[in-house]
């Protein structure tokens, strides 16, 4: 098994060692060779980041978690699973989960290689000097600094979705969580270690609601691209309110670890739920469809102006100066008069006969203008305007 996995690792850094050859030898060929190393160093950096963070976190609870479980002899014999005996899983526990724990680091940070430039844009990160209407933040948060932290959060809450599922295996596992006649049973460590661990992920998804709340300004439900009155007025303060409501349950989960039983827990994660389906599915389609729709564009205005104003700023387009030029008749009569004869002049030399005579009949109609009747009809409808 051990050969096995290591093989694969082999295999899949052949395969990234290929390309990368290619792009060293294009970066060196035109001479950026320096942009290259400094784009690879920060891959690595962030490969070994969060590859070690990763191993630490999730092999640091799940040993935790298996050496402080003491199995009930009498849960084993109530488990309805029909599982092995601790006895066999337990050396097979201990022998996979480095192994288990290590792939998941290095897949870790390996889809984390592929973030370098959300990184290195927010490590080199500049203002705009402009500021957005709504949360009042300089533009260069939402281009550099919110990817960032959005980047961050979905990481850490990945760990800990991984880490509290891996563990809700391995107290099936070690017969701390047990399925019996009278109902599921839950040893007290490994109850106290669950609640942590989703104590952490409530405090994450507070954080999650809190950055989605900035998000509002790339919404694209309203007329135009960006936060709309819906967003604004239903969606924005809904976020708010989830926030607060995730960072209380994550205070109830802390609260039940010294009180038996989960119904604090379970009560207010259905509160939740409820209030995230309702908050931000339901009342915001309801308040578009009643308050908005019937006169979209009263409401929407304002939105409207914002984009436009934000639009031409983006485009420099407000830099623009607006001048009138007012047109002036400035010809006298007989500068007029000129120009009348000079017109006739080419009229009655046959030039333009000429040109249109050599032209497709498919493409002419009525008489030629190289004839004498259509020069002499043009001679005459000039001297008369002239005259």
């Amino acid at each position: 098994m051990l050969f096995g996995a290591l093989a694969l690792v082999a295999l899949i850094a052949i395969t990234q060692l290929i390309p990368l050859y290619a792009d060293w030898l294009w970066f060196q060929e035109v001479g950026y060779s320096q942009v290259f190393l400094t784009m690879l160093s920060l891959r690595g950096w962030l490969f070994l980041t969060v590859s070690i963070g990763f191993l630490i976190f999730l092999y640091g609870n799940l040993t935790f978690a298996t050496r402080t479980a003491a199995p009930d002899v009498y849960w084993e014999l109530e488990d309805q699973l029909g599982l092995p005996g601790w006895v066999v899983i337990e050396p097979l526990i201990r022998r996979f989960l480095p192994l288990a724990a290590a792939v998941i680091a290095f897949v870790a940070g390996l889809s984390a290689m592929a973030s370098w430039e959300t990184v290195l844009q927010f490590v080199n990160a500049i203002p705009f000097g402009a500021t957005d209407p709504l949360f009042g933040r300089d533009l260069g948060f939402f281009a550099f600094t919110l990817p960032f932290w959005r980047l961050v959060h979905g990481w850490a809450m990945a760990l800990v979705l991984i880490t509290l599922v891996l563990m809700l295996v391995l107290s099936v596992l070690q017969r701390s969580l047990v399925i019996t006649a009278r109902g599921p049973r839950l040893a007290a460590g490994a109850r106290t270690h669950l609640l942590l661990l989703g104590t952490l992920a409530l405090l994450l998804k507070a954080v999650g609601f809190w950055l989605d709340r900035f998000e509002v300004v790339y919404s694209p439900r309203g007329v135009v691209f960006g936060a709309s009155y819906t967003d604004v007025y239903a969606s924005l303060p809904m976020l708010g309110a989830l926030a607060v409501l995730a960072l209380l349950c994550a205070g109830a989960c802390t609260v039940q670890i010294r009180w038996p039983g989960v119904r604090l827990v379970a009560g207010g994660v259905i509160v939740l739920v409820i209030a995230w389906v309702g908050g931000l599915g339901v009342y915001p389609a309801l308040l578009q469809r009643f308050r908005v729709l019937p006169n979209e564009l009263a409401a929407e205005r304002p939105f409207i102006a914002n984009t436009i104003r934000m639009t031409r700023q983006a485009y420099g387009l407000d830099r623009i100066e607006a001048r009138e030029f007012p047109a002036a008749e400035s010809l006298d009569r007989a500068a007029r008069s000129n120009g009348m004869r000079q017109r006739s002049r080419t009229f009655a030399s046959g030039t333009i006969g000429r040109s249109y005579g050599r032209l497709p009949s498919s493409r002419r109609s009525g008489p030629t203008i190289g004839s004498p009747m259509s020069t002499s009809t043009a001679i005459s409808s000039t001297a008369s305007i002239g005259s």
